[in-house]
């Protein structure tokens, strides 16, 4: 209801309680007349009880009024109240839809409204949401590590290897450099070697050979831990490209590929922007096969070689 309508409607039941006042003086002067068939109504006018009959208009009109005023406050808080369940009921078939929608966005909503319902709504929201971000992350780490498995299985050579991984974790990852270093424990040098790089600009005094435990890479591997900084040396490495020029990545990281408790070498990345969590672990649970396809190549390689040997 209007400002107007609630000002008419109080003025309307102020005159029906006018109106219906007047029959308590009618009504009392025929009483009077009654009693003394030559009553005028002059005299009747002097009677006190008549006086008090005669104020009933006037009462009743007042009483109408502020009746009327509060019926019209109780009828408009019952007015806002269904307004409001409306309002509730509609805002949560619009946020249960939004949750069942998967590309639409549940809001929030104002729980002061209905603090049991829209809390929990709210609750089952955020459950849903990480339930779905955990299933989206379990199907692209299973993705990931099924297309590292097809490159380790098309490959029967380290140096190739190490070049289709590089180069798909740059894709995959989105990151601008990677390498791939292999350690060879039996051998006389025993040292880290850098076999394939890519986009890698590494600086002049830095050598692509060098002794376990030396370096970044070399501590990532003797400790057989995996290493990530977000905090880079100046003098470690720049990052080349014809669009980025010569400039500082922003992360590294160094997981060392370790398999049966032995290092087999190690995978570098340097990204201009800080790896997500996933990714991190995307690379230490790929780094046992990467350690395992090594070392059964080398196995191939040696058993070649030692059938070559024996034939001579």
């Amino acid at each position: 209801m209007s400002k107007n309508s609630h000002t008419i409607s109080k003025a309307k039941y102020s005159l029906y309680g006018f109106v219906f006042g007047l029959f308590f003086p009618i009504i009392g002067y025929f009483i009077l007349k009654h009693d003394d068939q030559g009553l005028s109504l002059e005299n009747a006018l002097q009677n006190p009880l008549f006086q008090i009959i005669c104020l009933a208009p006037v009462v009743l009109s007042i009483v109408a009024y502020f009746v009327s005023t509060n019926v019209v406050k109780i009828i408009k808080n019952l007015v806002l109240e269904r307004n409001n369940e409306q309002e509730i009921i509609n805002e949560t078939i619009e946020f249960i839809n939004a949750i069942g929608d998967k590309t639409a966005a549940a809001k929030d909503l104002d729980v002061q409204k209905n603090e049991k319902l829209f809390g929990s709504l709210l609750q089952m929201r955020d459950n849903l949401a990480i339930s779905s971000q955990l299933d989206n992350e379990r199907a692209w780490l299973n993705s990931a590590e099924t297309e590292v498995g097809d490159i380790l299985r098309a490959h029967n050579e380290v140096l190739p290897l190490a070049e289709s991984i590089n180069a798909y974790l740059s894709k995959k990852l989105s990151v601008v450099q990677s390498a791939f270093y292999t350690y060879d424990e039996d051998s006389k040098e025993q040292l880290v070697q850098l076999i394939a790089s890519f986009a890698y600009n590494r600086k002049k005094r830095l050598s692509p050979t060098f002794k376990l435990g030396q370096g970044l890479v070399g501590q990532a591997m003797i400790e057989q831990v995996t290493i990530y900084r977000t905090e880079i040396p100046e003098t470690y490495v720049t990052i080349t490209s014809g669009l980025l020029g010569d400039k500082k990545p922003r992360s590294i990281i160094i997981v060392p590929l370790i398999t049966n408790e032995k290092v087999y070498g190690a995978i570098e990345i340097a990204s201009v922007n800080e790896l997500p969590k996933l990714y991190i672990q995307f690379l230490n649970q790929i780094s046992d096969k990467i350690a395992r396809t090594i070392f059964n190549i080398s196995v191939n390689e040696k058993t070649l070689r030692l059938l070559s040997e024996s034939r001579k």
